[in-house]
């Protein structure tokens, strides 16, 4: 219709109809959606709309310089943090402060031990619905091959 309109002016009506139309449709299933989160009264899933709605901005708002003066450029208000975070800053010295205790014994772990219950019971402890670990592999998968690989 876009394409059309251009050139006859019956087209542009049916076109601004048909805008029209979708627009207002598409207002209709936004509000049906809504009503139907309000109405669950369920407060996640209100936070879950409510996030997925909101803009996230990443960007760190206008910061006064020492003079007073008002920085508002990426590069320079990273610049005055950073001198900021360095003149509070502490350098390593590389003493331990006394009241914390170094590892008592530096031995090597020559070995240990597991048994199948101990296993299984581990494995039985993890939560089916969290994501894939450091190994790529979801935890749903051991709690269902617990067996085999105790």
């Amino acid at each position: 219709m876009w394409k059309r309109h251009s050139d006859n002016l019956d087209t542009y009506q049916l076109y601004c109809d048909c805008a029209n139309l979708c627009r207002s449709s598409l207002q209709n299933f936004d509000n049906v959606v809504e009503s139907g989160i309000v109405e669950s009264n369920n407060l996640g899933i209100f936070y879950r709309y409510v996030n997925k709605r909101m803009k996230h901005r990443s960007s760190i708002a206008a910061v006064n310089d020492k003079a007073g003066n008002l920085v508002v450029n990426d590069s320079d208000k990273a610049n005055l943090f950073n001198n900021y975070f360095s003149t509070v800053g502490v350098v390593d010295n590389g003493v331990i402060p006394s009241h914390v205790n170094p590892l008592m014994s530096l031995t090597a772990l020559d070995s240990v031990v597991f048994n199948r219950s101990a296993v299984c019971n581990a494995i039985s402890k993890l939560k089916s619905n969290l994501s894939s670990g450091p190994d790529g592999l979801p935890p749903v998968l051991f709690k269902q091959l617990k067996h085999c690989l105790a």
